[in-house]
C-alpha cells in the first residue's frame, strides 16, 4: 500500500484506475480471496505475478491465461479444481513457479503442463490424485522441485518413465529419482514401505509420516539413508527397534530430526535419538512433556538447536540445559511457562530464546543477566504488564526483539540507555498510551519499529528522539490526532522510509493549506494513510499517488463525490485498492450500495452556477433599463407610439375603405395666388386630379399624395412629422423660391431629407408643361415609390 509523502496540503490532479476483483502492486496481481468462479479477464498483461488462491475456481480453460503471457508466477492455491484442461497453460512460457496445492484434482492427464519449458516448481499437493499419465511432466524440462505429497497415490508403476522427462529435477516430494536430493512421503496412506535396493543415492532429505493406528510395517535396506542429513519421522508409527534400525542407518549423516507428536515414551525417544553423534538440530514438538529435568538431555551434547514448542512444559529445573553446551537456538514456545526458566541463564552463548505464546506476566532483572551474545528473543503472546530500566541491559548484541500481543502499559525507560544494536523492536498489540520523552534514545541501530494496535496518543517533540537509523514504523490503529501530527514528534526520523497511520483519529477540518507535518522526512516513500476514525466531514490532504488505499473510510451519496468516482474509472496512473467494495453509509436509502454503481452524468447540471449567471443578467438588464429611462425616456415614448401606429397600419392596410380626395394641397397664406391660379387649375381643370384645399374643404381623411408648397420660415414644421419616420413617398414638395444651404444648416435631418428625397421646384422651371408633366407622375406613382425612382436631376430641371 503505497501513499507519496505529503509535503503541502494542497489538491494536485492524478490519474487512478481499479480493477473490479483485483489488486495490482509492482507487477503483481493480487485476486485471493475473492470467491471468484473464473479466472478475471481485467488483469493487465504487464504483470508477472497473479495470485488467484483461497477463491472457487473450479475448472482451468485453455484460454484462462492467455492475456498474461508474461507470468512468472501463478498461484491457484486453495480452489476447487477439479480439471485441468489439456493446454491450459501453453500461452504461459515464461511461468517458473506454479503453485496448485489444495484442490481438487483427482488425475492429470497427458498435455496438462504443455507450454511451460521455463517452469522450475510445480506443487500439486494436497489434491486427490490417483492417476498420473506418463506424459504428463513432458514438457517440464527445467523442473527442479515437484511436490505432490498429500494425495492418494498407492502406486506409481510408471515412475521411471515420469521421472526420464524431468532431466533437471533435484526435489520430489512423493517419489524417487536417481538424482534426488529430497523426497517427501508424508501422509499418504502408505501400510507397508519396502526399499530392498540402493534407488536414493543422492538422497539428502526424507519425510515419512501418517495418522494410521496401526504401525507402519518397515523394511529398508540399510544404505538407503546413508546420506541424508535432515529426516523428519514426525507422526511415525514405528516400533522401537525399527527405529533404532532407523537411526543406525543415519548414524554418521544425520544433522536434523524431527519428531513431532510422536506415540512412543518421550525419555526414551529423546535418549535414542540424541544416541547419533551427528544430530545437530532436534525438534521435539506436541509430545506432551511437562517438565524438563537434567537427565533428559544428558546425552544431548552436541545438539545445537533444540525446539520443544507446543509441548504444555510449566516447569524447567535451573539444571536441564547444562549439558548442552554448544546450544545457541532454544525454543520454548507455545508451553504453559509463568516466567523466565532460570535454566536459561546458564547459557552464555546462545544466539536465540523463543519464549513466546506462553504465561509469562512479569520480567526479572535478572531474566536474562549475561546474555551478552543473544541475537534474538521473543516474547510475544504472553502476559506481561510493565518493563524495567534494567531487563535488557545485558543484551548488548541483541537484534530483534518482539515484544507484541501482552499487556504492556508503560515502557519505564527499558529503552532508554540499552540494547545499542537492536534492529526489529515490536510492540504491538499492547496498552500503550503515550511514548514518554526519549524513551528510544539508546536504540541507535534501530530500523523498524512496530506500534500499532495500542492507544497511542499525546506524542510530544522528544518521543522518537534518537531513532535516526529507523526505516519503517507501524503506527496504525492508535488514538493519534491531528495535534500529534503537529507536534514535530516525527521530526527526529530522518532515514524514515515507510510509515504508517492508517485507522487513527487524524482530522482535517478545512481545505486550506496546513502545516506539513512530514516535511524533515525526506527519505520517506510510502505513507499509508487509510480509515482515519471520524464521522463528520473532513478534507484529507491530497497530492499524486500511485497507489491508495480508502478502506474503511465513510462515503455519502451525493454529487460532491462525482470527481472522485471520475477519477477512479477514467484514468490510468493510480489505483485505488479494493474501489469497487467501497460502499455508501449515507443517505439511510442508499446505505451498503456500492459507490462505483453511483451515475454521476445526474450531476452534470450546476444549479448554482445557472442561478449565479440568471441573477447576474437581471440586475445588469435593471441597471441598463434603469440608465435608458434616465436619459432616453422621450425617445423611448415616442418610438412605442410609432410602433403602435406601425402596428395599426399594418393590421388595417388591407382595410381601408377609398379615398375622397387623390391629393391634399397645404400652402402658406402668402401662397394662395399661385395655388388658386396656377395650381388648381392645371391638376383639376386640365389633369382631372380631386384636390382638398385645407383653407377650403378641408375634412379629416387620409390621402395618398399631399402636395405641399411652402417657405423656408416653415421648413422646420417638418422635422418631427410622422410621414418622414415612417419613410413614405406621401409628400410632394414644391419650392416656389430658391432656398440657400445656409438657412438649411439649422434643420439636419430636413437637409438629409432634401438630399435624398424627390422635390419639385417652380423656381427653376423655364418650360412650366415639363413642371407639370413631373407633378402629375408624382402625384400617379403608388405609395412603395422608391427613392430612386424619380432621380433629382430629372425632377428640378429648370
Amino acid at each position: 500500500i503505497l501513499f507519496l509523502l505529503l509535503l503541502v496540503c494542497m489538491v494536485i490532479p492524478v490519474g487512478g484506475f481499479a480493477l473490479k476483483n483485483c489488486h495490482v502492486s509492482r507487477n503483481t496481481a493480487l485476486c485471493h480471496n475473492e470467491i471468484l468462479n473464473a479466472v478475471p479477464q481485467d488483469v493487465p498483461k504487464t504483470v508477472t505475478s497473479l495470485d488467484l488462491s483461497g477463491n472457487k475456481l473450479s475448472r482451468i480453460r485453455r484460454a484462462d491465461f492467455s492475456h498474461v503471457p508474461h507470468l512468472i508466477q501463478l498461484d491457484l492455491n486453495r480452489n476447487y479444481i477439479l480439471q485441468l484442461d489439456s493446454f491450459s497453460f501453453s500461452n504461459l512460457t515464461s511461468l517458473q513457479k506454479l503453485n496448485l496445492n489444495h484442490n481438487k484434482l483427482d488425475k492429470l492427464d497427458s498435455n496438462v503442463f504443455h507450454g511451460l519449458w521455463s517452469l522450475t516448481e510445480l506443487r500439486i499437493a494436497h489434491n486427490k490424485i490417483k492417476v498420473v499419465s506418463s506424459t504428463s511432466f513432458q514438457s517440464l524440462p527445467s523442473l527442479r522441485f515437484l511436490d505432490i505429497s498429500y494425495n492418494k497415490l498407492q502406486n506409481l508403476t510408471n515412475a521411471n518413465m515420469i521421472l526420464e522427462q524431468l532431466p533437471q529435477l533435484q526435489e520430489f516430494l512423493t517419489n524417487t529419482s536417481v538424482q534426488l536430493h529430497a523426497v517427501d512421503l508424508s501422509l499418504n496412506p502408505f501400510q507397508d514401505f519396502r526399499i530392498t535396493a540402493d534407488v536414493f543415492p543422492n538422497l539428502l532429505r526424507f519425510s515419512i509420516g501418517l495418522n494410521k493406528r496401526k504401525p507402519l510395517k518397515w523394511d529398508v535396506k540399510k544404505t538407503f539413508l546413508r546420506r541424508v542429513s535432515s529426516l523428519d519421522i514426525s507422526q511415525l508409527h514405528l516400533t522401537l527397534s525399527d527405529m533404532r534400525s532407523l537411526f543406525q542407518a543415519v548414524n554418521q549423516t544425520l544433522t536434523l530430526l524431527r519428531l513431532n507428536a510422536m506415540k512412543q515414551n518421550p525419555n526414551k525417544l529423546i535418549n535414542l535419538s540424541c544416541s547419533v553423534p551427528s544430530m545437530s538440530t532436534l525438534q521435539f514438538r506436541r509430545n506432551k512433556l511437562r517438565r524438563i529435568e537434567a537427565r533428559l538431555l544428558e546425552l544431548c551434547t552436541n545438539v545445537t538447536k533444540l525446539d520443544l514448542a507446543d509441548n504444555d512444559i510449566q516447569a524447567i529445573s535451573e539444571d536441564a540445559f547444562k549439558c548442552l553446551l554448544r546450544l545457541k537456538t532454544l525454543t520454548l514456545s507455545g508451553n504453559k511457562l509463568p516466567f523466565v526458566p532460570s535454566a536459561t541463564r546458564n547459557l552464555p552463548g546462545r544466539y536465540k530464546l523463543d519464549l513466546k505464546s506462553n504465561s509469562i506476566n512479569r520480567l526479572q532483572c535478572q531474566d536474562f543477566a549475561n546474555q551478552t551474545e543473544l541475537r534474538i528473543l521473543y516474547l510475544q503472546n504472553n502476559s506481561i504488564s510493565n518493563l524495567k530500566d534494567c531487563v535488557f541491559e545485558d543484551l548488548v548484541r541483541l537484534k530483534i526483539l518482539k515484544l507484541q500481543s501482552n499487556k504492556i502499559i508503560k515502557l519505564n525507560n527499558a529503552f532508554k540507555r540499552h540494547l545499542p544494536n537492536l534492529r526489529f523492536l515490536y510492540l504491538s498489540n499492547n496498552q500503550l498510551a503515550m511514548i514518554e520523552k526519549e524513551e528510544f534514545k539508546g536504540l541507535r541501530s534501530l530500523q523498524n519499529l512496530s506500534l500499532h494496535q495500542n492507544n497511542l496518543g499525546d506524542l510530544n517533540e522528544m518521543s522518537f528522539s534518537g531513532l535516526k537509523n529507523l526505516i519503517h514504523m507501524q503506527l496504525k490503529a492508535n488514538n493519534i490526532q491531528k495535534k500529534d501530527l503537529d507536534s514535530d514528534a516525527f521530526n527526529a526520523l530522518v532515514s524514515l522510509k515507510l510509515l504508517d497511520l492508517s485507522n487513527n483519529h487524524v482530522q482535517y477540518k478545512s481545505e486550506h493549506p496546513c502545516k506539513a507535518p512530514f516535511s524533515h522526512l525526506s527519505h520517506l516513500e510510502d505513507f499509508i494513510f487509510s480509515a482515519q476514525r471520524f464521522r463528520l466531514k473532513s478534507h484529507l490532504p491530497a497530492r499524486g499517488n500511485y497507489y491508495v488505499d480508502l478502506q474503511g473510510n465513510t462515503f455519502t451519496c451525493d454529487c460532491n463525490n462525482a470527481q472522485f468516482l471520475r477519477w477512479i474509472k477514467t484514468s490510468n496512473q493510480t489505483q485505488f485498492y479494493d474501489a469497487y467494495n467501497f460502499l455508501y453509509r449515507n443517505p439511510p436509502s442508499f446505505k451498503d450500495k456500492k459507490l462505483l454503481n453511483f451515475d454521476p452524468s445526474s450531476c452534470m447540471v450546476d444549479t448554482g452556477f445557472i442561478c449565479f449567471v440568471s441573477t447576474t443578467c437581471s440586475i445588469v438588464g435593471l441597471m441598463l433599463a434603469s440608465l435608458m429611462f434616465h436619459f432616453m425616456r422621450w425617445q423611448l415614448v415616442y418610438s412605442y407610439y410609432l410602433f403602435l401606429a406601425w402596428l395599426y397600419d399594418f393590421r388595417h392596410q388591407n382595410k381601408q375603405s377609398a379615398n375622397q380626395y387623390d391629393a391634399f394641397i397645404s400652402y402658406n397664406n402668402h401662397d394662395e395666388p399661385w395655388v388658386m391660379d396656377e395650381l388648381l387649375p392645371k391638376l383639376e381643370g386640365e389633369q382631372g386630379w380631386r384636390l382638398c384645399l385645407h383653407h377650403q374643404d378641408f375634412e379629416p381623411g387620409k390621402t395618398s399624395k399631399i402636395p405641399f408648397s411652402t417657405e423656408p420660415a416653415l421648413l422646420h414644421l417638418f422635422s418631427s412629422f410622422r410621414l418622414f419616420d415612417d419613410q413614405k413617398d406621401v409628400l410632394i414638395l414644391i419650392f416656389l423660391e430658391e432656398i440657400p444651404l445656409n438657412q438649411l444648416s439649422p434643420y439636419h435631418r430636413m437637409r438629409r431629407l432634401l438630399k435624398r428625397q424627390t422635390y419639385l421646384s417652380w423656381a427653376r422651371a423655364q418650360n412650366p408643361q415639363v413642371f407639370w408633366e413631373k407633378l402629375r407622375r408624382a402625384l400617379q406613382s403608388g405609395d412603395d415609390l422608391d427613392e430612386g425612382r424619380f432621380c433629382p436631376g430629372l425632377l428640378q430641371t429648370p
